[in-house]
């Protein structure tokens, strides 16, 4: 049985799931302020850390940029990997990575997991890559003069692809496996796995009645906001990049116990 306890004015939300190691769930922070994250991390016990998506703010950006330029995003990691074991999933502002990004962010000690496995001690850690991050890579490799975007599609021969790669989710190796996969819209297709961590929602922005007003990827009303549905658990995340005020709805770290 999954509860949830909220504590520090859902700033900090503790979910008991029996099984599961100690983590901290670390979504949508878009290059925000890491000091009160990696202070937040330090009181509590923690055996990983896990980010699913959108580490970086690419904003109305379309043009391949450096890390560097996001000041807060090498130190978060750094930070993170000084207190724990830390994992991460490629979410939708994560498409306008290069590899060379990439490989500056797992330079920090940070496994990036992109449609792959990874073991730890006795669980198993699953990274779900973001559609949009694969429609660009994608459109990089048709154009590679063009600017990259996957909002930019001038050619009437473009076909954008508009669904993650679920293939390799096929080889669920044994043990206990969590997957981390950005987009709580992709729940439905997933296979069985002991644990999901999402985020992107943003906890619907407003919440009335407990109810999130809208999310990307679900549209109005979503189903998938905040909290527990089934082995899923999805993060508020941990800033505002929204034109408009969040309401009712603190961004939050959720700290997984057993």
């Amino acid at each position: 049985m999954l509860n949830v306890e909220e504590v520090i004015l859902l700033k900090e939300t503790v979910c008991h799931i029996p099984g599961a190691p100690k983590i901290a769930v670390l979504g949508d922070f878009h290059n925000g302020d890491y000091l009160s994250v990696l202070a937040s991390l330090r009181r509590h016990p923690i055996d990983i850390i896990c980010i699913p998506g959108d580490l970086i703010y690419a904003g109305a950006s379309t043009e391949v940029f450096h890390i560097n330029e996001q000041k807060n995003v090498l130190p978060l990691l750094r930070g993170c990997m000084n207190i724990a074991p830390t994992f991460m999933s490629l979410g939708n502002h994560e498409s306008i990575l290069t590899q060379e990004n990439i490989e500056l962010l797992c330079s920090t000690g940070t496994y990036i997991l992109d449609n792959e496995w990874t073991s730890y001690k006795n669980f198993t850690i699953g990274g779900l890559t973001s559609h949009i991050v694969l429609n660009t890579r994608a459109y990089r490799l048709a154009f590679p003069d063009s600017v990259c975007s996957t909002k930019n599609e001038r050619n009437r021969n473009w076909k954008p692809i508009l669904y993650p790669d679920l293939s390799w989710l096929d080889r669920i190796p044994s043990g206990y496996t969590i997957l981390l996969s950005h987009h709580p819209e992709y729940y439905p297709f997933l296979p069985k796995l002991n644990l999901v961590l999402s985020a992107h929602a943003h906890g619907g922005q407003w919440r009335l009645f407990n109810q999130g007003l809208f999310a990307p990827g679900q549209g109005f009303f979503p189903k998938y906001t905040s909290g527990i549905y089934g082995n899923m658990i999805v993060t508020r995340g941990l800033t505002n990049t929204a034109r408009i005020p969040r309401i009712n709805n603190p961004t939050e770290i959720i700290y997984v116990n057993p």
